[in-house]
């Protein structure tokens, strides 16, 4: 366990303050009060962030704002992250295009991080904002672990609650089914491309790597001959995520598109699916092509 810093500390808990409404300027009374730090401490740590260009004074100096040096720090850490660019820029064009907000998340470790968000940057059906990390525990991370290796899956599986082991075969029925689509629409959605029962009996016998590793199988089998489509016309989705691969063909990235409750419907789900598949098929063939030219 580091040692910790408080001054350092301060400094953080201030940033996540002002990044929680970006917009609403606070004062030095409501971060002291919010965050319960001595008025003469914050108004010291507040100058330090200022000197730094880390805040910086609202108009008439009424509250203090997110300063224009956290542009640069956070569009550089973004670009930490191979193929973010390029993802960034596919989602955004393809938000703009479905009438729909997007956003890039990416895997790092057991978290998944929220990189980027367009169109509506604080959804009251989302409960997520950039910079946001969340453990990789199911149901999440269905498009980052579903072509991991068994052995990888059953860890993810391992993750569930005590009380949500029940679960584990579902799970890796979604596993499956986000393998044999090529995306994921969400939650029950991933249950639904048709995958023959034989699947679900064979994952509910035996989670272990080898069960799991036949599953994926029959997965890949479905994929190559007969790519399943959407769901009927009368499905209703919030969400269509799509992975970018790295040259190792793992998931590197997690694109997505969402919309508002009831937004997507039928046949709007399947060209949204396509552009966007397409688009991160795209970007994974960019970051191949750097590795043979580099």
């Amino acid at each position: 366990m580091p040692t910790p810093v408080p001054a350092v500390d301060r400094a953080v808990a201030i940033l996540n303050y002002l990044a929680d409404e970006p917009s609403h300027a606070r004062t030095l009374t409501e971060i002291s009060a919010a965050l319960a730090i001595h008025p003469a401490t914050c108004s010291a740590t507040l100058a330090c962030l200022q000197s730094h260009n880390l805040v910086r004074r609202a108009e008439r100096r009424r509250g203090f704002l997110l300063g224009t040096a956290l542009t640069r720090l956070g569009s550089a850490a973004g670009r930490t992250h191979s193929g973010f660019l390029a993802a960034r820029e596919a989602v955004f064009a393809l938000a703009q295009r479905f009438g729909c907000g997007g956003l890039v998340c990416a895997r790092e470790g057991e978290d998944m991080v929220v990189l980027d968000m367009f169109g509506d940057v604080e959804p009251e059906h989302l409960p997520t904002r950039i910079g946001r990390r969340v453990p990789l525990a199911p149901p999440l991370g269905t498009v980052f672990y579903a072509w991991a290796s068994p052995e990888e899956i059953a860890e993810w599986l391992a993750r569930l609650d005590t009380g949500e082991r029940a679960r584990r075969d579902v799970s890796i029925e979604a596993l499956a089914a986000v393998r044999a689509r090529g995306y994921s629409l969400g939650g029950e959605h991933d249950l639904d491309v048709g995958l023959d029962s034989v699947l679900a009996k064979l994952t509910r016998a035996d989670a272990s790597p080898r069960m799991i590793e036949v599953a994926m199988e029959v997965a890949d089998l479905v994929r190559a001959r007969t790519p399943p489509a959407a769901p009927g016309d009368q499905t209703v989705a919030n969400f269509v995520i799509a992975p970018v691969f790295e040259p190792t063909g793992a998931p590197v990235l997690a694109c997505t598109l969402f919309g508002r409750p009831g937004q997507f419907v039928g046949d709007q789900i399947s060209a949204i699916a396509k552009a966007l598949v397409e688009a991160t098929n795209a970007i994974g063939g960019q970051l191949r092509e750097q590795v043979m030219a580099g």
